[in-house]
């Protein structure tokens, strides 16, 4: 069944911080939803995850695909 999670638990699961979290919902590439505090549905973080395997999110306002160098 989905849940909502809070940006803290997004962020611990992304290993990353919550103001990039919070960065990613303001750019449109993590849909969240305000129910007093920032929340995202699991439907939509397993579905950003499978949006964005293999790019490069560095920059949100120039996402890419990441090179690959051997």
């Amino acid at each position: 069944m989905p849940e909502l999670l809070e940006v803290a638990e997004i962020a611990k699961l992304l290993k990353c911080n919550k103001a990039f979290v919070y960065k990613l919902i303001k750019s449109g590439h993590l849909k969240g939803l305000k129910l007093g505090r920032m929340k995202v549905s699991t439907i939509e973080l397993e579905d950003f995850i499978r949006r964005n395997v293999g790019m490069d999110l560095t920059d949100l306002d120039d996402v890419k695909a990441l090179e690959v160098t051997r």
